[in-house]
């Protein structure tokens, strides 16, 4: 139920948030739910060092910029954004897998185009 009411929210805050004159992000409802609540994710020093790239069936994660002023892992933060997008895509019933990428990619979820009833 908790779960439920979570990403309820995450899709009515991806509405309310989204700034006039951005492009929608690419593909199936469910992937915008899923970069909302990794946006929303909790990082070190609030940095939220991740960038997203939807192209086909994948979400690729990177760092924005190697240099890490805090002294802090920024692949580590971007591991956190990552539970967020697989939990949102398990709720929808999207079930992929993670490869990970060298630096400054962090790594690739990438599921079949096919969604299961949740």
């Amino acid at each position: 139920m908790l779960a439920k009411k979570l990403i309820s929210s995450l899709a009515l805050g991806l509405l309310l948030l989204a700034a006039p004159g951005l492009p929608a992000a690419k593909g199936p409802d469910w992937v915008q739910v899923a970069l909302e609540a990794a946006r929303l994710a909790p990082s070190a020093v609030n940095r939220q060092p991740w960038r997203f790239t939807v192209a086909g069936d994948s979400i690729t994660v990177a760092v924005d910029n190697l240099q890490d002023t805090f002294n802090l892992p920024k692949r580590l933060d971007c591991g956190i954004a990552m539970l967020h997008i697989e939990v949102a895509a398990l709720y929808y019933g999207v079930r992929g897998r993670w490869q990970f990428l060298d630096a400054p990619q962090v790594a690739r979820f990438s599921w079949n185009g096919t969604v299961s009833a949740a």
